[in-house]
Order: structure tokens, then sequence, then C-alpha cells
């Protein structure tokens, strides 16, 4: 009985050493870290997460607020576009109309010059009206065929005209600021 006794004895101090060895491990780890300590570098750290969240969100909210500025800036540009396509075709018979009547109207009666002057003058108000609302009218003739803004109903060959040229606009194309209302039918040179 003695040994086992002994042995008992040794196993129960060694579990005290080791029970004291781990309650000094403890009790250095609250000097160099007392809980005051823990729970203040756990308050920083939740600070800086909010901190980094909050941040986040005001950049969001930053981006949100200058999409929508452009949005409205869009809308209030582009508001007429389906009404402006739907007047480019009272444009085109205007100038059909003026292109249907004699260059000289001198020599025509009263009714036909007051009929030419009336075109006329309603044509160049419905021009104005468009350009207070940034439409414009698309003049390609005699410059390069740009595929954004012109529509190639036809090549031709003509003499003495480069390769790419648009020789005769057939329907005038139009934009409203820079958006293109409709593409400039037209004929290009070979």
């Amino acid at each position: 009985m003695t040994n086992q006794t002994n042995t008992e004895n040794k196993i129960h101090e060694e579990a005290k050493s080791s029970e004291g060895l781990e309650n000094q491990q403890h009790d250095d780890q609250l000097k160099d870290n007392p809980p005051e300590e823990q729970s203040c570098s756990d308050a920083e750290q939740k600070i800086n997460e909010l901190k980094d969240q909050l941040l986040r969100t005001l950049a969001e909210f930053d981006n949100y607020k200058k999409r929508s500025e452009r949005e409205m800036s869009d809308m209030a540009k582009y508001s007429i576009t389906n009404f402006a396509k739907d007047l480019l075709g009272v444009a085109d018979n205007f100038g059909r109309a003026l292109d249907a009547m004699p260059s000289d109207t001198s020599n025509e009666s009263p009714l036909i010059k007051s009929l030419a002057d009336g075109i006329k003058m309603t044509e160049s108000e419905l021009a104005k009206a468009f350009k207070k609302h940034g439409v414009e009218k698309i003049d390609p003739l005699n410059q390069p065929f740009d595929h954004n803004l012109h529509q190639a109903i036809m090549e031709v060959e003509v003499e003495g005209v480069e390769a790419g040229v648009v020789t005769e606009v057939l329907q005038s194309g139009y934009k409203i600021h820079d958006r293109l209302l409709r593409p400039a039918m037209v004929k290009v040179a070979k």
C-alpha cells in the first residue's frame, strides 16, 4: 500500500503543480492583458468595423445621389424624344412642299407666292422650336460617311468624288443633344 500511496501522492502533487502552472499562466495573461484591455481592444475593433461600414454607406449614398442627378438630367434632356420623332415627318413634309414649289415665285400668282412664304415661315418656326429643345438637323452632304449618323441606301460612282463621301441626302437625319433621333439616309460614293 505504501507504494500505492506514494504513487497517489506523486500524482496528486503533479496535478497540483500542473494546476499551479496553469493558474500562473492565467495570472501572467491577466497581467499582460487585463480584462479591461481585452474589452477595450474588442471595443476598438467594433468601432473600426462600424466606421468602415459608415464610410461604405456614405460612399454608396453619394454614388446613388450622383446617379439620380444624372438620371434626372437625362430625363429632362430627352423627355421630348418621342414627340420630336413624331414631328420629324412634319419637318420632312415642309421640306418636300418647298422643294415642289417653283424656285422663282415672282412670276406666279399672289396666292402661290403667299402659300410658299407661309410654308417657309412655318418650316422656319419648326426649326427654331427644334433648336430650342436641342433637336438639330444632320447635314452630311459632301462629308465622309459615318455609320453612327448615316444610313447608306446605295453606293454610286461619281467622278471626282472620293470613295466613302456622301453624295446625296435622301432624307435628313436628326439628333437630340448628343443622341441620334434618326439617321440621315444617304447615297455614298464608291
